[in-house]
């Protein structure tokens, strides 16, 4: 669990289906975001696509990316047909 409520998955075809996701779709959904991803700009249904520009496919990427000590992060996610940076510090 990367922040407190926050639940991720992998994003494959059941999950595409279900969420009605782009086929092109990659990296991991955010299926619920939880008040602390709420507080650092993700919403439910984004789909995280990097980490501090290190692509991601699986929530094990991206609590190994959020294990690293660094000061910041930017996050890529593709919020519907937008495609957002999310910046915040550590």
């Amino acid at each position: 669990e990367v922040f407190e409520g926050m639940q991720l998955m992998r994003v494959n075809p059941p999950v595409m289906a279900e969420f009605n996701l782009p086929l092109e779709t990659e990296g991991v959904l955010v299926a619920q975001a939880g008040p602390t991803a709420l507080r650092v700009g993700l919403r439910s249904g984004d789909v995280i696509e990097a980490v501090n520009d290190q692509a991601v496919t699986h929530p094990r990427d991206v609590a190994q990316a959020f294990a690293t000590q660094v000061r910041g992060y930017t996050l890529t996610v593709q919020r519907g047909a937008q495609r957002v940076l999310l910046r915040f510090g550590r």
